[in-house]
């Protein structure tokens, strides 16, 4: 396995007999798009992969399909194993952000939590709180990829306005009001 940070030292130290898996996602777009450039300016046509997922209510199922329809089922990694394959400065942001890890999922967790006097703020700091919080999420999504990271928030106190609630939905934040 070669991280995307170290792809082209890697690859002008290999000679023609290397064959190439790229697997494609989670990531950014940038990412993707850099990473197979240079494999294909090096003259390395990969094998792509891509997650494939089921869900019902019974079992979620994540496969790795190839195009030329191998499978591979995917099984659920640890957050301690993600920690040990990443780089320190996405543990440095996970830990500044509160990022956490759904092991059933295989993704990155943003779970929104309300300050204590959540109830208390008026309109404007309401704002305030929920544009920053928006700011992270879309930072985190940036880092890991619109696919990698879920959102979601704890209730939304009541005596926030209703925009505050479609603004998360909006976002892609999901979660409800409280009672």
């Amino acid at each position: 396995m070669i991280s995307q940070e170290n792809l082209k030292e890697a690859i002008l130290g290999l000679d023609d007999n290397v064959e190439f898996h790229y697997l494609v996602g989670p990531g950014t777009r940038e990412i993707q798009l850099n990473c197979i450039s240079l494999l294909f300016n090096n003259s390395y046509t990969p094998t792509f992969w891509f997650i494939e997922e089921f869900f019902d209510k019974k079992k979620n199922k994540r496969h790795l399909t190839s195009y030329s329809e191998s499978r591979i089922e995917l099984v659920p990694m640890s957050e301690n194993k993600v920690h040990s394959i990443l780089p320190e400065g996405d543990i440095n942001f996970i830990q500044s952000k509160g990022v956490g890890w759904d092991i059933n999922f295989n993704r990155f967790t943003f779970k929104i939590i309300f300050p204590h006097n959540a109830s208390l703020l008026g309109k404007v700091k309401v704002r305030i709180f929920q544009d920053q919080v928006i700011q992270d999420f879309q930072d985190t999504k940036k880092r890991f990829g619109a696919h990698g990271v879920i959102g979601s928030h704890e209730p939304i106190p009541n005596t926030w306005p209703i925009e505050a609630l479609d603004r998360f939905k909006n976002e892609g934040i999901s979660g409800g009001r409280g009672q």
